[in-house]
């Protein structure tokens, strides 16, 4: 034979069966969906209220991680999908500081600018900026751009200030460093 005995297979089917009279057995006991009421001997049919019936298909309900695959459902049940509905999404756009985004443009400008060099003239000082590919020749109180003035000039950096926005630009020489702006955090 296979190894097992003639014993251990009648265990085995003796088993089976028994476990199949009693999943027969619970189908058959289960609850009917007619309730009759006795009061005094005397049985009477029940209405439920439909909040009732309500609460007690909620409580019936078996959670989704414990499901009963011997329990019959109700024979006028139809299959329960659970709908969750979300709460509407309302999405607000933040409100756009005109400010902030002026000082953030304004902070691209000074990025674009580059100190190239500084002379002596004179008793005054010139520096030479690269600003979108052009190169222009300036002096302290001159306009880089309309609203961008120079303030002052040493030998290797230039101040530039904003007066409108109120940010100060310290422009450095060209690959020396990065230009300092002052002012943003407002």
């Amino acid at each position: 034979m296979n190894g097992v005995s003639i014993k251990r297979r009648l265990l085995y089917a003796g088993a089976v069966i028994l476990l199949l009279g009693a999943n027969m057995l619970r189908w058959l006991g289960a609850e009917q969906s007619g309730e009759m009421a006795s009061v005094a001997g005397v049985a009477a049919p029940v209405t439920a209220i439909p909040e009732l019936i309500v609460a007690r298909e909620l409580a019936e309900t078996p959670a989704l991680a414990t499901r009963d695959l011997f329990r019959r459902p109700p024979d006028n049940a139809a299959p329960s999908i659970a709908v969750v509905t979300l709460p509407p999404v309302t999405r607000t756009t933040p409100a756009v500081d005109p400010l902030k985004v002026a000082k953030d443009a304004a902070a691209r400008q000074f990025d674009a600018m580059q100190l190239l060099g500084v002379m002596r003239a004179g008793e005054d000082l010139q520096i030479m900026l690269r600003y979108e590919g052009q190169m222009k020749l300036l002096k302290v109180g001159q306009d880089v751009l309309p609203g961008f003035t120079i303030e002052e000039i040493t030998n290797d950096t230039a101040r530039i200030a904003h007066a409108e926005l109120g940010l100060i630009a310290i422009v450095p020489m060209a690959e020396t460093g990065e230009t300092l702006i002052i002012g943003m955090d407002e």
